[in-house]
């Protein structure tokens, strides 16, 4: 279907509809893309946790939660400890004049405590032209999906500040280990860069402050 008229469709259905669709397994494939946003070691207690999910899900280009990705289009559940005991809540993003499916996940052990918010791939090949062949041609459309993404990652700073955010394909891979953190690390376009990390590893802060105290390295101007 083409992206205009796949706009046309949804635009015909009620909400409810739209989320039901959103159910099918076969957009739930394919990896996410990622907003990592990486927590100090051993901090997310439920304390922590209620403000994260909370600061991220009641975003207005944000829907949810609910349980499983088999609930979308039942009621949405309001976010209590029992809820953010879970690993994973469901619900959906805004995108352009589209709806995709994500969900949050939490990651929390030695080595690792991030906060993610997660878009399988197979839900981005239904609002952009994904092209496999050319990777180049997906320039665009990643650039204005990571820019929806640093956006989100800078209101949930402002509420609950994170050491570091990144974004992509899988983008916490990248970063299992603390000690992979470096110098060199930071000077990557994919990054959500507070001062202070900027100032501890002596790299002078670059890419755009989209709000004091925090750069996108992967902004422009």
């Amino acid at each position: 279907m083409e992206p205009d008229a796949a706009d046309k469709t949804d635009a015909r259905l009620s909400n409810g509809e739209a989320l039901r669709r959103l159910r099918d397994p076969d957009l739930w494939i394919g990896g996410d893309h990622e907003l990592g946003l990486a927590m100090p070691l051993g901090s997310l207690d439920m304390h922590l946790r209620l403000r994260l999910l909370r600061a991220l899900w009641r975003q207005p280009q944000l829907s949810g939660v609910v349980c499983d990705k088999q609930e979308l289009g039942h009621p949405w559940l309001a976010v209590d400890e029992a809820l953010a005991a879970r690993t994973e809540l469901y619900g959906c993003l805004q995108m352009g004049k589209r709806l995709a499916g994500c969900y949050t996940q939490f990651l929390d052990n030695d080595n690792e405590a991030w906060f993610l918010l997660c878009i399988p791939r197979a839900m981005v090949e239904q609002v952009y032209p994904v092209n496999y062949l050319d990777w180049e041609a997906n320039t665009w459309w990643l650039a204005e999906l990571d820019e929806l993404l640093a956006q989100i990652g800078m209101h949930v700073n402002a509420q609950v500040p994170f050491e570091l955010g990144i974004l992509g394909h899988e983008a916490t891979a990248d970063l299992i280990d603390r000690d992979e953190l470096t110098s060199q690390f930071l000077t990557r376009t994919d990054l959500l860069v507070p001062d202070v990390q900027f100032a501890r590893f002596g790299v002078v802060p670059h890419g755009r402050q989209v709000t004091e105290g925090l750069w996108w390295t992967g902004g422009v101007g």
